[in-house]
């Protein structure tokens, strides 16, 4: 079966929320990361992470899967809320 325009809408609307949700995150966790003086390859090593897939995250080219998340915030030593704590447009 086709998908009618509004399907295909309605898809692409929701890919671009899911980027725009990716971006966000990337750009808090940055954020955090740079307050507290952290250099990458220090959260990749503690979070056991390779610079790329953070690299990848903090350019919000990647959804991060949630124990990532888990271990990241404990790297930052910050709740998992704080991750996520920004508005999405």
């Amino acid at each position: 079966m086709e998908k009618s325009e509004f399907d295909k809408t309605e898809e692409a609307k929701e890919k671009a929320r899911k980027k725009r949700f990716q971006k966000q995150i990337g750009q808090r966790f940055r954020k955090l990361r740079e307050s507290k003086a952290l250099r990458q390859d220090t959260v990749c090593i503690n979070a056991n992470l390779s610079t790329g897939t953070l690299a990848k995250i903090e350019a919000g080219s990647v959804s991060p899967e949630a124990y990532t998340l888990f271990k990241l915030a404990k790297v930052l030593k910050v709740p998992l809320g704080d991750l996520l704590d920004f508005k999405l447009d």
